[in-house]
């Protein structure tokens, strides 16, 4: 099958930083198997496969695109950075019109993504961080105490008191997989100092062995549940992000009342054709 293909960099203005993903932009649907042989041969953190949804589902100045998402480990649950990715490549290469917002449909339902020069804005609906107890076993695959544990839709979150003690933390990831919930979030209040200005935000690591991803480089859905609760401490709507892997990421989050707008750049890097 004859395909455009994408390596596309996302949360990053600039090659070789944020989190990586493949898109391929497809004529038609396929099946989940053949995505997961493409994926695997890839060998990508993210592939995005893509193609436009019957033309009775646009209205109202949207384009409408089924999407599917496979990962190390076969079918991705959830939005991920691939969704971004997959926005990116289609308004760069003008497959769809700048003026367009996109509609994604996938399994777990539909995702909105706009364009306001020079980010993607993703429209997540927002979620609810409450606190928790701590886990148990959690100093079997956190070597920090955190100040607060959150669960952020059945997934725990360590809150930290400083960007400082996120940075110096360390998740056991084998042990995290083995005896521990196989993800988990950091997360802390952003130093003023980080380049971003006085902005206020907040930084967070990702680890998700379950799903074969040991650090996640820069991540999309955890902002759903993220964003909110830090708005609420911060006394802010808008709100700087940074994600402290070792390839970086940043993006921007607005909370409105019953969402969350994610806003990032990406960049591509190789254009090519997938013959398989």
């Amino acid at each position: 099958m004859e395909a455009a293909l994408y390596l596309v960099d996302t949360f990053s203005r600039r090659p070789f930083a944020g989190n990586p993903a493949t898109v391929v932009v497809l004529p038609g649907p396929v099946d989940e198997a053949w995505c997961r042989r493409v994926a695997g041969e890839l060998g990508r953190p993210s592939t995005a496969f893509v193609w436009a949804a019957p033309r009775r589902e646009e209205r109202d100045g949207v384009a409408a695109f089924a999407l599917r998402v496979h990962g190390p480990r076969g079918p991705a649950t959830g939005w991920s950075h691939a969704t971004l990715a997959a926005a990116h490549a289609l308004w760069e290469d003008r497959l769809v019109p700048r003026r367009s917002r996109l509609r994604f449909r996938g399994p777990d339902g539909e995702v909105h993504v706009g364009y306001e020069r020079p980010c993607l804005v993703l429209r997540l609906p927002a979620g609810r961080a409450e606190p928790i107890a701590p886990p148990a076993g959690w100093q079997g695959w956190l070597d920090a105490r955190p100040a607060a544990f959150l669960d952020a839709g059945g997934r725990p979150v360590a809150v930290f008191e400083d960007e400082a003690g996120l940075t110096r933390a360390a998740v056991r990831v084998e042990a995290l997989a083995e005896a521990g919930p196989g993800r988990l979030v950091l997360t802390a209040p952003a130093d003023p100092t980080g380049g971003d200005g006085a902005a206020p935000g907040y930084v967070l690591r990702v680890f998700a062995p379950a799903v074969g991803i040991e650090e996640d480089a820069a991540s999309l859905a955890p902002h759903a549940f993220l964003a909110p609760w830090w708005a609420a401490r911060l006394d802010a709507g808008e709100l700087r992000v940074r994600q402290r892997s070792p390839r970086g990421g940043r993006a921007r989050v607005r909370v409105r009342a019953d969402a969350v707008e994610v806003l990032g750049e990406a960049v591509t890097i190789a254009r090519g054709r997938l013959g398989a």
